[in-house]
């Protein structure tokens, strides 16, 4: 989950040059602060007092704090998506089952990242820009289930139509297991 970190700029503070934290930076203590203490939590104040810097110096990379998170819950979005879609088996029906384990492995190790992404822990995101980054980051992934499911015999008019509703039913799921089953999700991470 962590992106790869830049050489930095510099500043002059009280008379020494200083260097000046960038986005990855920013984004890893927001990252930090919301896995370790909730998303609520993190705010530019708060950011910016983890870096040891003054508020100021964070808006000139991010508008505010939707806009930090909004970055995270993409930065989840991708690597979720590059997770489910390596290195699958050629048989349609395996890589989907593979790919079903990686998403539920995925949200048991990431969980608060997990909620993020999916707008559940009530905190400002973006929700279509980050829905449009998830649509089309998991292309390989819909190309894996439409290959499935032509190989399971479904009428090729019909593919389409039920890839508009697999897709529905991959937005509602993160609701579903965090709201009707957070119990379920609990017991099942202990004996993962």
């Amino acid at each position: 989950m962590r992106g790869c970190v830049t050489e930095g700029k510099t500043r002059r503070s009280r008379g020494a040059l200083r260097r000046v934290a960038g986005r990855e930076q920013i984004l890893a203590a927001a990252r930090s602060i919301g896995v370790r203490m909730g998303w609520k939590a993190v705010t530019i104040r708060a950011v910016a007092r983890r870096l040891g810097y003054t508020s100021p110096l964070l808006y000139e990379h991010f508008r505010d704090k939707e806009d930090i998170l909004t970055q995270l819950a993409i930065e989840g979005q991708l690597c979720l998506a590059k997770e489910l879609a390596k290195e699958l088996p050629k048989a349609p029906d395996a890589a989907v089952l593979l790919m079903v384990e990686r998403y539920w492995s995925f949200m048991l190790r990431n969980k608060q990242i997990y909620q993020l992404m999916n707008g559940m822990d009530g905190v400002p995101i973006d929700r279509k820009k980050v829905g449009s980054i998830a649509l089309g980051s998991f292309e390989a992934t819909k190309a894996v289930v439409r290959a499935w499911l032509i190989e399971e015999n479904a009428e090729a008019d019909r593919v389409d139509v039920l890839m508009d509703e697999l897709w529905l039913c991959c937005m509602a799921w993160p609701r579903f297991t965090w709201i009707v089953l957070p119990h379920s999700i609990s017991d099942a991470h202990k004996t993962v």
